[in-house]
């Protein structure tokens, strides 16, 4: 929903989004994408552009729905998910050991494209691991980007 108010023609990019959860449970809300008022006022998004009312309740529009897919997934388990231009991976690590942290953040690394970024919780840091993401503070913020090569580096202005 962000991407769409924040793109102009967010519906003529190939967005996909790929949502992952341990909990099935979890997944299954998200997917029915079925909300209470409540809840989408909570978002703080424009409701009509992005929900369509249905008694009490907002569902969210095929626009939205269409472009994420869900699957249940195990940070903790090895494996491979593609590759991204950003990775969204909020107060997950908090609960892995260091190792297990490491590794992962090494896989992110792996999957993200050059030039992409890796956004993790504000109690998340990948500062102490041997992976090299050129940082950025943002406000109360720190941006994470992989390297880009060449053209993708002179694209973002670098």
């Amino acid at each position: 929903m962000t991407i769409c108010d924040s793109i102009e023609f967010a519906e003529a990019w190939n967005i996909n989004i790929m949502a992952t959860d341990i909990s099935r449970k979890a997944l299954a809300v998200a997917e029915a994408g079925l909300y209470s008022r409540r809840e989408v006022e909570a978002i703080g998004l424009k409701a009509e552009a992005h929900f369509t009312k249905s008694g009490d309740q907002y569902v969210v529009k095929p626009k939205i729905r269409n472009m994420v897919s869900f699957a249940q997934m195990n940070l903790a388990q090895t494996v491979y998910m593609g590759r991204f231009d950003i990775i969204f991976c909020m107060n997950v690590m908090i609960y892995f050991s260091e190792e297990r942290r490491g590794a992962l953040i090494q896989r992110f690394y792996e999957y993200l494209e050059p030039g992409g970024y890796l956004f993790v919780g504000h109690a998340e840091s990948v500062a102490k691991l041997p992976v090299k993401f050129d940082t950025t503070t943002h406000g109360d913020c720190i941006l994470y980007q992989k390297p880009g090569t060449g053209a993708a580096r002179k694209a973002a202005g670098d």
